[in-house]
């Protein structure tokens, strides 16, 4: 069972699943190709750290000829010393008009989440647990369940923190 519709049916994947914004990869392939233009297998391996599975490489390709179709990206294909020509990916103006745009939107989105995160760290007493360490996996190998919330701590207060785009996970 797995979340569907935008509610979770109650299983353990759907609840402890790792969610992530809808069309999520779009922004992060501006992002990579913002900073550097690649190559499509290596944009994959610059993903990782944004989410918490590996993208499969059908979608990176296909997300990346429907941005190139938009023109948000641009694409040439060039010869390989070790193999068959590779095609390089860079982002283009309207790219990066969308990207900042995005980034704006995400901004936003943080605060939001951050504001939910306090309330939910003050008013009902609990503690997140990243989704890089639920990830990991639980410490004990005989553990079902997420792993134990440490206590909050209610003189702390994260408001001011900026929030990483780890959190801004949303949907599975």
């Amino acid at each position: 069972m797995a979340q569907q519709n935008g509610s979770f049916d109650g299983s353990p994947e759907s609840i402890h699943g790792h969610p992530q914004p809808k069309n999520f990869l779009r922004p992060c392939l501006l992002l990579l190709l913002g900073e550097e233009p690649a190559y499509g297998y290596e944009l994959r391996e610059k993903l990782a750290p944004m989410s918490p599975k590996q993208w499969d490489m059908g979608t990176v390709y296909r997300t990346l000829n429907n941005m190139e179709e938009d023109g948000l990206v641009a694409s040439s294909w060039e010869r390989s010393a070790e193999g068959p020509r590779r095609r390089r990916y860079d982002i283009t103006p309207a790219g990066r008009a969308a990207l900042d745009g995005l980034a704006y939107e995400m901004s936003g989105m943080r605060d939001l989440i951050a504001e939910f995160l306090d309330r939910y760290r003050v008013d009902l007493g609990a503690d997140v647990t990243p989704w890089l360490q639920l990830a990991a996996g639980p410490a004990d190998a005989g553990q079902t369940g997420p792993p134990a919330q440490p206590a909050a701590d209610p003189d702390v207060d994260l408001s001011g923190l900026p929030l990483r785009m780890e959190a801004l996970r949303l949907e599975a």
